[in-house]
């Protein structure tokens, strides 16, 4: 039995599927960001890669060699190069299959690396090895690592709390959730989905409606056991199968640019449908994007404002940043907020108190407001 698996992780990096690229893309927009706004304010950070594989998806860049990329032209930022004199990166390789280490190796060979990126000798540990050295006292620069582990067992919320309990550190986490929620119920459950079932979601074993309700019950559960506010997700609908990926930060301008990535390619508001991003790539069309998005689209925009409602109701007043908070953890943008908030008031049912004199005008609901208390807004 491990000999089939092992083998078909191997089988696994040959070619690079749909559903693989999509993540990658996904994982090479949200690192640039990140580490343009993390060097600008920090200067240097550690980034950690911990189920990195070979380093190629057949021909295909894969995530060891796609941070190199992104992390050479943020370095090259002529702002940040202003902005900071001592930049760094600290790279961390690891995989717990030493061939793909072997090939990884093979791989960084071949790149020549500017003197603020340095490589720590890529690794063969067992990842709660790894996490041990990475959380150590004495490494206090921000921390992001990129989990993509080939099985959900390899991972324990208990070891994504301990890196969580580290000054600056965010994690993105990549889980195949769907083959656990297709057997959620099963009464022939093997020990490893059962504990995964019990540990990562909000209700167990338990028939959830959909994979979006079990993908949420993920969220809820990391939410509630770490005491986070953002945990983000992204559900990667390939068709047949359903994966998520997640963000776990204690950054609400992380979970923005994670929003606004998975806002910028999703076609249906539900997911990052592979079949209709491909279509679109290969067939891109002369009119812009908001006139090809789906019904579904339109009706996750909509409930969501029914839930905003909700919110001002049952809380009566709420600030603009408050307003914000609330938009983001439900994984939207703040602009969307904006827009309910501005028929709300067209429609007499909301009345806003203004904290600044001088700025009254609005109700500040954007990303950039989101330390700024200037509006309060009252459900009448």
């Amino acid at each position: 039995m491990w000999e089939n698996k092992n083998m078909s992780n191997k089988n696994f990096f040959d070619n690079q599927s749909d559903g693989t690229a999509v993540k990658i893309k996904f994982y090479e927009n949200y690192i640039e960001g990140y580490l343009t706004k993390i060097l600008m304010q920090f200067g240097g950070c550690l980034v950690a890669d911990l189920f990195c594989g070979p380093g190629k998806n057949g021909e295909k860049d894969g995530s060891p060699l796609i941070l190199i990329k992104k992390a050479k032209k943020v370095l090259e930022n002529p702002t940040l190069l202003v902005k900071q004199k001592l930049l760094k990166v600290f790279i961390v390789f690891n995989d717990c299959d030493k061939e793909n280490i072997e090939k990884l190796n093979i791989e960084l060979s071949k790149t020549t690396l500017p003197s603020n990126i340095k490589i720590l000798k890529p690794q063969c540990s067992i990842f709660s090895d790894i996490i041990l050295d990475i959380s150590e006292p004495k490494i206090t620069i921000p921390k992001f690592l990129f989990l993509d582990p080939f099985a959900y067992s390899n991972i324990q919320l208990s070891e994504i709390k301990k890196i969580m309990e580290m000054p600056f550190s965010e994690i993105m986490l990549f889980l195949p959730t769907f083959h656990a929620y297709r057997f959620k119920t099963s009464t022939k459950n093997t020990p490893k989905l059962i504990s995964f079932l019990s540990n990562f979601t909000e209700r167990g074993v338990y028939d959830y409606h959909n994979i979006y309700e079990f993908n949420n019950s993920i969220v809820n559960r990391i939410r509630k056991e770490l005491n986070l506010k953002f945990v983000q997700h992204a559900t990667i609908d390939v068709g047949k199968s359903k994966n998520a990926l997640f963000l776990i930060t204690k950054s609400i301008k992380g979970a923005m640019l994670f929003n606004n990535i998975f806002w910028k390619e999703t076609y249906n508001g539900k997911a990052l449908k592979v079949s209709e991003i491909k279509y679109h790539e290969i067939n891109p069309s002369l009119f812009p994007k908001s006139t090809i998005l789906t019904t579904e689209h339109r009706n996750c925009i909509n409930e969501f404002h029914k839930k905003m409602v909700v919110e001002l109701i049952k809380k009566k007043e709420m600030f603009n940043t408050d307003i914000i908070e609330f938009a983001v953890m439900e994984g939207y943008k703040p602009k969307c907020a904006n827009d309910m908030l501005v028929r709300l008031k067209k429609e007499n049912k909301i009345k806003t108190e203004y904290i600044n004199k001088i700025m009254t005008k609005g109700f500040y609901v954007s990303e950039d407001k989101y330390k700024q208390k200037l509006c309060k807004i009252i459900y009448l």
